[in-house]
């Protein structure tokens, strides 16, 4: 199961062949918060270290954050995070440590709360793009697809072996050196 994966189904529940038992977005990584309280932005400020971006389909409103080459020369030395507080704006400590819960945020990190809005243990604080590896565009890989096709000499040709029978390896020195014994 992923991090972030949302489960479908209590412990112990009973589940049929090909029914959906969990759902996570695979393009990106969440930042779960493990604490409840309130939401502060800390070094997030429009212009300099996130950008608001606004989905045409949904309409649904987002901060980015900027990567460091994008800020502005006042946001390079910022590190925007979201820290969590209590009602009375004091910091909540992590579990078991004396750390505050603050979450610092990767440059394209997406954060789709509002500053001071309340959350719960669990809840999704922000969402960081997974880069894909691979070509961009079909034309990348069309190249390495032609090498394929083509027919030419091999720089180095293959030995084929004339007996069927076992590979054993040799003992070494400058090259390696294969017998091939037949059964």
């Amino acid at each position: 199961m992923p991090y972030g994966a949302v489960l479908a189904k209590g412990d112990g529940e009973q589940v049929a062949g090909g029914e959906t038992v969990a759902n996570w977005d695979p393009h990106t990584m969440p930042v779960i918060t493990e604490v409840s309280g309130f939401v502060r932005f800390t070094d997030m400020i429009d212009g300099q270290t996130i950008t608001r971006q606004t989905d045409e389909l949904t309409g649904l409103s987002s901060l980015v954050v900027l990567d460091s080459a994008e800020r502005t020369a006042g946001g390079k030395d910022l590190r925007p995070a979201l820290k969590i507080v209590d009602a009375q704006g004091n910091d909540v400590l992590i579990p078991g440590t004396d750390m505050p819960a603050q979450y610092f945020l990767p440059g394209k990190a997406i954060v789709q709360l509002e500053d001071g809005v309340q959350i719960s243990s669990g809840d999704t604080l922000a969402r960081i793009p997974q880069e894909s590896g691979g070509t961009k565009d079909i034309t990348g890989g069309l190249p390495r697809v032609a090498d394929l096709f083509e027919a030419r000499r091999p720089k180095e040709p293959a030995i084929l072996a004339e007996i069927s029978g076992i590979v054993s390896f040799g003992k070494e020195t400058k090259g390696n050196v294969v017998w091939l014994s037949p059964r």
